[in-house]
């Protein structure tokens, strides 16, 4: 890289910067036919000039992804030296570069969960959820990295959005990144038990979210790793699958359903939709006239004492509580068919 246009990024001078592309206007476009090579981004990246980044990613957002001579990119760079309005700059051009991967393939993602850093893990998973799916070179998910560094707080927030996820596919992802076997298929399970991670095991145990039959490439269970590390309180609680776990609260049942509910929602197509409210709009109909009891003009009454005034629904009383039952089941039906309408269709 030109010297001049080196310190430039170092400084943030924009105005060298467009000084180096009168002189050469191909200066930036060079870059490109470098396969590893560090940019002005990376430049930039690491002395936390925010503006010239900004401007470089407007010239030219193919930097971002390149990798330096190292391997790094500059959203790797960034992170490393916490630039964190940096880096929350360049998601606001490309979400996608959180899945970018560097050298070993690890993602921005994945570098978060090593390093335990809560922020990005929220961050980068409310910006790109798709990116949970991208494994390293080894065959780790982003999960699978937190565990093997003893970031248990990290797994422990993860798990609980991952859980708690309603976007299109939720579901799916949340089976297929909780029982991801890694290169050696190695599980979580296995993960926690050969880290001696007692409170991870307890709260996987506890969601139900393992196999203990799972075999990785050296034909162990989870079983044989807690007894060949003499891991007695593992090998206790692995006896006693399903005790409750008091380090960490699971998700509630009515947790569960409401993320379920939510779920079906964002895979609802317009089509289904609108069959559903077809559908819906006739059993509500029909429910409300069964449920009706039968109206009379009540003037003619010779009861003295009868209070009941014209118009008043005619029902004798010992159905009365089948009724009020009834009404009670259409009210349970009505509040059903509209929960499974999605939020924010058709506005």
């Amino acid at each position: 890289m030109d010297d001049i246009l080196r310190s430039a990024a170092l400084q943030g001078d924009i105005d060298t910067l467009y000084d180096c592309i009168k002189n050469d206007p191909l200066v930036l476009d060079r870059f490109d036919n470098i396969s590893f090579v560090p940019t002005p981004l990376h430049i930039a990246a690491f002395a936390g000039q925010i503006q010239f980044a900004m401007e470089i990613m407007r010239l030219k957002p193919s930097f971002a992804r390149k990798l330096d001579e190292n391997g790094f990119t500059p959203m790797h760079i960034a992170m490393q030296r916490n630039q964190v309005l940096l880096v929350n700059q360049l998601l606001s051009v490309d979400k996608d570069l959180v899945r970018v991967q560097r050298r070993e393939g690890m993602t921005p993602l994945h570098y978060a969960a090593e390093k335990g850093d809560l922020y990005f893990l929220d961050k980068f998973f409310k910006v790109c959820p798709e990116s949970l799916e991208d494994v390293t070179n080894r065959g780790e998910n982003v999960i699978h990295i937190a565990l093997k560094n003893d970031m248990v707080q990290a797994f422990k927030d993860m798990l609980r959005m991952v859980q708690g996820a309603w976007f299109k596919d939720a579901s799916l992802m949340e089976k297929k990144l909780l029982y991801w076997q890694d290169v050696e298929d190695n599980t979580l399970l296995h993960v926690a038990v050969s880290k001696n991670q007692t409170e991870v095991v307890s709260l996987l145990l506890d969601r139900g979210l393992v196999d203990l039959d799972a075999l990785n490439l050296q034909h162990e269970t989870v079983f044989d790793i807690a007894e060949r590390q003499a891991q007695a309180q593992i090998k206790n609680l692995l006896r006693r699958r399903g005790r409750k776990c008091l380090m960490a609260r699971p998700i509630q049942m009515i947790e569960k359903w409401y993320v379920g509910i939510r779920r079906r929602q964002e895979m609802m197509t317009d089509e289904r939709l609108n069959a559903l409210l077809v559908v819906s709009a006739l059993l509500l109909t029909v429910t409300f006239q069964a449920l009706s009891p039968p109206g009379a003009n009540q003037c003619n009454c010779t009861t003295p004492n009868d209070r009941r005034h014209p118009g008043a629904p005619i029902i004798r009383e010992k159905r009365v509580r089948s009724y009020k039952l009834d009404r009670v089941s259409y009210s349970s039906e009505n509040d059903i068919l509209i929960r499974q309408v999605p939020m924010g269709k058709g506005e």
